[in-house]
């Protein structure tokens, strides 16, 4: 009878075995699972990341500056003779010249305008960068009784 005892304890102490080692490796299972959902999640993390970083430091733009006086000899309405205008009346039609040079016997009125339009983008290998710069200039020659000489435009540039 003692025998008997000490078999069915064996078996059920093996049966308890079996099941352990069954619920080990449904445990491990689980691990594993969690493990690869916890890879996934990182690399979800790290591929939007990434993606943020790299929208983050890319863009382009576009860039407009004018500078100088205004363009206004270009105008239809503006009346010039040499030998007859004068300089009050080239500031009145023209207003203040982007400098005055004082030679010995004339007076110079120089007007420029300087227009600057650009493309930029921004990459984080590649980056590039396009400026156009355009200047219009009048120049006007005064003789030491203020009355206009000469004059000249630069060329205009067709867009």
């Amino acid at each position: 009878m003692f025998r008997l005892a000490m078999c069915l304890a064996t078996a059920k102490s093996g049966q308890r075995t079996v099941g352990w080692a069954r619920g080990a490796r449904g445990e491990l299972g689980r691990l594993r699972s969690m493990r690869r959902i916890s890879m996934l999640q990182s690399l979800r993390y790290i591929t939007w990341s990434t993606l943020f970083v790299v929208l983050a430091t890319t863009g382009c733009a576009q860039i407009s500056k004018k500078a100088g006086v205004e363009n206004r000899w270009r105008d239809q309405n503006i009346v010039l003779q040499e030998g007859v205008t004068t300089q009050q009346q080239v500031l009145a039609q023209l207003g203040p010249p982007s400098q005055i040079i004082a030679l010995p016997a004339k007076t110079v009125f120089y007007y420029l305008f300087e227009e600057t339009k650009g493309r930029l983008l921004f990459l984080i290998l590649y980056n590039q960068a396009n400026t156009d710069i355009t200047y219009d200039r009048a120049i006007f020659f005064f003789n030491k009784d203020n009355i206009l000489e000469t004059y000249s435009f630069s060329k205009k540039e067709d867009n």
